[in-house]
């Protein structure tokens, strides 16, 4: 009972990576990707085999044959950048290009094709060309480097720091330095042959190494010195080599081989425990003092695999803002990210998940769960109770606090302390309900918040706080005290209360200016600011005169700018940043910035958002509940999070990504039959007549492009800038003539600083905007101007009086129509009521007779007792179906009373669905009852949240599978009860949700064709908003629905016209009649009617009892073989092989049209007679049945 301890390190936490992967579907025209390059216009650019591609950190465009006729090959095959922004790539003709501002340009090498490219410590390129080396001259320019030693093919080559040149010939190693070349080694001296040599590299200490085709590697010195080292085994290829000041490590096909140039012994290397894997480029690099290494298809970063790939790596390489890039040969590209905002989950941290109080300790961070119990997380180590390894006997903590003396307290229901290693109750009948804060000011005070209200301890006992005054705090969520010991205390409804030392409450509240009095965090910046977080609308600024008194209140929503109104928790770092959790991600503003922005000096609100693509696993916060989030005391941030725990540093947020960001580029404008590309340009002029345009426009940034601020502005169209939306483009429509001033401006949210690009667009005028027209149309209207004016008064008043009788006229047709509306609802109303009523007397003569026949045994026999009883069960179906008819109709004509008394929910609950106990086990579903309440007492009528529980708890069966689960919780909202009921059947499409509760709303989904009268959810909501309820549904196809029913205690919903008993109802009897079909009832067909002489039917229908019927009627002439839905059918159609078929079309999971679409679909069964026996009737539904293939349209009843 003290708990489970496990290890624990926030360092391998802060070890944790994001990966995003990009492939076709995302704008990649390929998903082999050969090579990478961050350039320095902020771009990354991709060589593929369909040509150049270039990314900003959202969209791809490609550059091929297609559209750029300069590009004589799709196949690039190697991309590099030089001085002056340059980009330069070949192809796999090796022929080479270079890329500056969207122009592409072929290079002349005298015909020769590049092999291999060196970039100069001066910028400027080395390409080797056949025999000869080419030197950039300028721009695209580029000379012969005339000191060649010899005219021969160029074996291999590599350039090192200095600009010294290593170049093997035949004959030998030469080196070039300072402009002049020199031999070093010849090739009877060099140690091995010129061309086995496939790489050459250099160490930090000068030592020039070179790597065979034959297991060798060659040590050279700067004295010429050399030293042969050999692996011990077969021949191949060694390719790259680092030197990680700890070991030399050398990258080869059979993976990873270590030097040690002691004892010269060439041996196997692994990373960690996992073996070696086929490696093929470069792979070793410094990121953030970490190694990055790739072994086969995987990525590791110390150690630590981060990424494995679904095909081979290519190529990797790291960018300018720290992310690392993998390209790959038919899994797209890759990128990886270090995780600044870092979720600790179950998966990290065992049973954490669904946090909601924090509280940093002596030793370490206590946690509470809303189901997982209690955490304390220490720096190496964390510990953890729960029912099952405690004493604890409820799991559901909202509160938890440690004092200065290190005394821990928590609590749920009740109220427990941490004593010797074990949680011990401290009070059993107090509180009794949750306790949502718990907090001992500098007094030595010791407080409990709950939502019945604030509680003092006074002795070894607590009682409800009431101030001098006499009054009280209800609902409260946080407790603080203040520097000059004043206590604050936060509610859900009373808004703020401050106590000070005369023991006398203030409240702040909506009468003082806040927007809401439903508090969960507040925060003093000052002696004179206040910051007040809100459950439903947001922010507020409190602001206090000398004499304490408040002056100013200011509200911020997300009209300003925040990402949503319903808040958590509000901290500010040591860096001048406010951090906010809320119910949509985690906001960061500079609080600069926010007070600026109220204040009314700054037009804009900066906000930084963090959700799932900053590492959050959910965007859902928690709060409600005291320290719900804290900054430690070594810097680290903690949220409370639906998926655990939330964490970041301040410091980590703080790295110069302005630097990282270049200026916004102009990519094209698009006309309605042209576009141009403005890459290149700074100015456009406009075709004339072309007046409404599409500007696309960019700002690359790789990291995170919602991190971005895009806005736009052109003189003499707006006021203000504009914000850009995701497809980053402006639209104009009828721009005025003349010159015009667009310019782009893009930052980071934080509103630090811009970037800013400006396009000029010249707007030639139409020939009625030039002068000369402007001098003919006035001397035209001069003239015309008398007459014109006395003709226009004269046909405006006659259209004045015309438009008077029209308008007179609609709306008497308007008048007649509504009341033609309203009658015809009155008389829709009286015939259900009429109709109902009328079917209930032949409904009597139908039953009576039938129970009197089944309760005296004289009139029953063995062989009509089963018939007799499907005639009674129905029947009585039948009279149900009359009496939902007559309640919708009484519900919306506001006829129907209740009898409403005190009822108990839980045990209520539990007792109506008990009856349901056979069917969970028939279908073996797993059923749970949970509830954090004791049991709320509510004023309900007990028939109507019978029917109301019944006809859920029917439909959740009804559509759970076999082995399916469902369950019924029951907990506190807002002040509101809340009963639950999920499933995990078929869901509910999100097109047919907001039409479920309609009355007789039928629709396409499998859950519609399951049949019904769409009656039964009407009358749910019906029923539960005449208690003073609400419904909810959340559903997702295939996965479940959940059914979420909202009770308001008290009896405001009471009538005049119910009644209502001031007694408990501890004890009632249910319905004596169904209000749902019980599977457990009906007969279950048999497979009696199977006689293998007689010919073969396939009887595929839903409902047990016609299905039942009707092979015991056909039993005698064939052999009948049954299914319950169109899926079933399906499954025993090859097996039966059956020579006739008859279904029903109305059936869930597959109805019968679907399953006539898969049967004519099968070779074997083209042919097959099918009969369709359907209630559906109507002209156009037999014919949509023969028309997919039936030979027969019955309607039910068959005679």
């Amino acid at each position: 009972f003290q708990g489970t301890q496990s290890s624990f390190s926030w360092d391998d936490i802060e070890e944790s990576y994001s990966i995003r992967q990009f492939k076709v579907q995302d704008g990649l025209p390929i998903n082999s990707i050969k090579y990478i390059s961050h350039h320095t216009d902020g771009f990354l650019y991709l060589a593929t085999y369909d040509g150049l591609v270039r990314f900003d950190g959202v969209r791809f465009i490609t550059f091929n044959t297609f559209n750029t006729p300069e590009i004589k090959s799709n196949r690039i095959e190697w991309i590099g950048e030089g001085e002056n922004g340059y980009l330069w790539f070949t192809d796999t003709e090796n022929r080479f290009y270079g890329y500056k501002d969207g122009i592409i340009k072929q290079i002349n090498l005298l015909g020769k094709k590049a092999f291999k490219i060196e970039l100069l410590d001066n910028g400027k390129m080395l390409v080797a060309a056949g025999d000869q080396f080419f030197i950039q001259k300028q721009g695209v320019e580029f000379d012969v480097l005339d000191e060649l030693p010899v005219q021969k093919k160029i074996l291999n080559s590599s350039l090192f720091e200095g600009n010294e040149l290593y170049v093997l010939y035949d004959d030998g190693l030469y080196v070039w330095k300072e402009g002049k070349f020199s031999k070093m080694l010849t090739s009877d001296e060099l140690l091995v042959a010129p061309n086995s040599i496939f790489n050459l590299t250099k160490t930090q200490e000068g030592v020039i190494w070179a790597l065979t085709n034959q297991s060798e590697l060659l040590r050279i010195t700067n004295n010429e010195t050399q030293k042969l080292y050999r692996y011990k085994g077969s021949d191949f290829q060694f390719w790259d080599l680092l030197d990680t000041e700890k070991e030399l490590l050398i990258s080869t096909r059979i993976g990873y081989l270590q030097l040690d140039e002691v004892s010269g012994e060439i041996s196997d290397y692994k990373i960690g425990s996992k073996e070696q894997n086929y490696f093929e480029d470069k792979a070793w690099k410094v990121f953030n003092e970490g190694l990055i290494t790739k072994l086969g298809n995987s990525i590791f970063i110390d150690s630590k695999e981060v990424l494995q790939a679904r095909a081979n790596i290519s190529f990797l390489m790291i960018d300018r803002e720290g992310s690392i890039w993998v390209a790959t040969n038919g899994d797209g590209l890759y990128q990886i990210k270090r995780e600044k905002m870092i979720t600790i989950g179950n998966d990290k941290v065992e049973g954490l998940s669904n946090i909601y109080s924090m509280w940093e300790g002596v030793d370490g961070i206590w946690t509470t769960s809303f189901n997982q119990g209690l955490h304390q997380i220490r720096e190496n180590s964390y510990q953890f109770w729960t029912q099952s390894n405690s004493g604890l006997t409820e799991i559901f903590f909202r509160s938890v606090f440690e004092n200065e003396e290190g005394e821990v307290w928590a609590g749920n229901t009740d109220l427990w302390k941490f004593e010797n290693k074990r949680w011990i109750k401290i009070d059993n009948n107090t509180f009794n309900i949750r306790i949502d804060a718990i907090f001992q000011d500098s007094k030595n005070r010791f407080w409990v918040g709950t939502r019945n209200g604030l509680f003092k301890r006074e002795g070894n006992s607590f009682s409800p706080f009431k101030d001098v005054n006499g009054e009280s705090i209800e609902s409260v969520v946080s407790i603080k005290e203040q520097d000059n010991g004043e206590i604050v205390v936060a509610t859900l409804g009373q808004g703020l209360a401050r106590l000070g030392d005369d023991e006398k409450l203030q409240f702040i509240t909506t009468d003082n200016g806040l927007n809401s009095n439903l508090i969960r965090d507040f925060h003093f910046t000052s002696e004179d600011t206040l910051w007040v977080v809100t459950e439903d609308k947001g922010l507020n600024r409190v602001i206090y005169n000398v004499n304490r008194d408040l002056s100013q209140v200011h509200s911020i929503t997300v009209n300003d700018g925040l990402v949503d109104n319903s808040l958590h928790r509000f901290i500010i770092d040591d860096l001048g940043y406010i951090w906010i959790n809320s119910n949509k991600g985690i906001m960061r503003i500079q609080e600069k910035n926010l007070n600026n922005y109220v204040d009314g000096n700054s037009a804009y609100l900066w906000v930084s958002v963090f959700t799932e693509e900053h590492g959050l696993m959910n965007i859902e916060g928690n709060g409600g509940s005291i320290n719900a989030g804290l900054i430690t005391s070594d810097g680290k941030l903690l949220f409370p999070n639906q998926a655990g725990i939330v964490y970041t540093r301040p410091e980590w947020h703080l790295d110069s990504k302005f630097g990282k960001i270049t200026n916004p580029v102009f990519e094209e404008i698009h006309f309605s039959d042209s576009t141009i590309n403005l890459l290149s340009q700074q100015q456009v002029t406009l075709p004339k007549g072309n007046r409404s345009v599409q500007v696309k426009f960019t700002l690359p940034y790789l990291s995170s492009s919602n991190e971005l601020n895009l806005e736009y502005y052109i003189d003499g169209v707006y006021d203000e800038w504009q914000q850009v939306g995701e497809e980053r483009t402006a639209v104009f429509t009828n721009l005025p003539s003349g010159e015009h001033h667009l310019q782009i401006r893009g930052g980071f949210n934080d509103g630090l600083g811009f970037r800013k690009s400006t396009l000029f667009i010249s707007v030639p005028p139409y020939f009625y905007e030039t002068e000369w027209f402007f001098l003919l149309s006035f001397i035209g209207l001069v003239g015309g101007f008398i007459g014109g004016f006395q003709f226009l008064l004269a046909r405006s008043k006659k259209r004045e009086k015309k438009l008077n009788e029209l308008v007179n006229k609609r709306t008497m047709e308007l008048k007649s129509a509504l009341n033609e509306v309203e009658h015809l609802s009155e008389a829709r109303s009286r015939f259900f009521t009429n109709f109902t009523h009328e079917l209930r007397t032949p409904l009597s003569l139908i039953l009576n007779p039938l129970d009197e026949m089944l309760d005296e045994s004289k009139h029953v026999t063995s062989t009509n007792r089963d018939s007799l009883e499907m005639m009674r069960r129905n029947a009585r179906k039948l009279k149900e179906l009359v009496n939902k008819l007559l309640d919708v109709s009484k519900l919306n004509s506001d006829e129907l009373s209740f009898r409403y008394q005190k009822v108990e929910l839980v045990s209520a609950s539990i007792k109506i669905l008990s009856q349901f106990d056979q069917e969970f086990k028939r279908k073996e579903i797993k059923f749970t009852f949970d509830t954090d309440l004791s049991n709320p007492t509510l004023i309900l009528d007990i028939t109507a949240l019978e029917h109301i529980l019944v006809n859920l708890m029917s439909n959740a069966i009804k559509f759970t599978s076999q082995n399916g689960t469902i369950s019924v919780s029951i907990g506190e909202k807002e002040g509101t009860v809340v009963l639950t009921l999920k499933d995990s059947g078929a869901g509910i499409p999100e097109n047919e949700i907001d039409r479920i509760f309609d009355p007789y709303f039928q629709g396409n989904s499998t859950v519609s064709k399951a049949g019904g009268t769409g009656i039964g959810l009407a009358l749910v909501k019906g029923l539960l908003e005449r208690m003073g309820g609400e419904i909810s549904v959340y559903s997702t196809v295939g996965e479940g629905t959940e059914f979420r029913l909202k009770f308001t205690p008290g009896d405001d919903h009471v009538t005049e016209s119910d009644t209502l008993i001031d007694s408990l109802q501890e004890h009632f009897e249910l319905s004596k009649e169904d209000t749902t079909e019980k599977l457990s009832d009906v007969v279950v067909p048999k497979s009696e009617h199977i006689n293998n002489t007689l010919p073969k039917v396939l009887l595929v229908e839903d409902n047990p009892d016609f299905r039942e019927y009707f092979s015991h009627v056909i039993a005698s002439a064939y052999t009948v073989e049954t299914a319950e839905n169109g899926k079933e059918g399906l499954e025993k159609l090859a097996s039966f092989n059956p020579e006739l078929i008859v279904s029903d079309i109305m059936m869930p999971e597959m109805d019968g049209y679907e399953m006539m679409k898969a049967i004519r679909a099968e070779e074997n069964f083209k042919t097959i007679p099918f009969i369709f026996l359907s209630a559906k009737d109507s002209a156009d539904d037999v014919e949509k049945g023969l028309n997919l293939g039936a030979d027969i349209y019955l309607s039910k009843p068959v005679e």
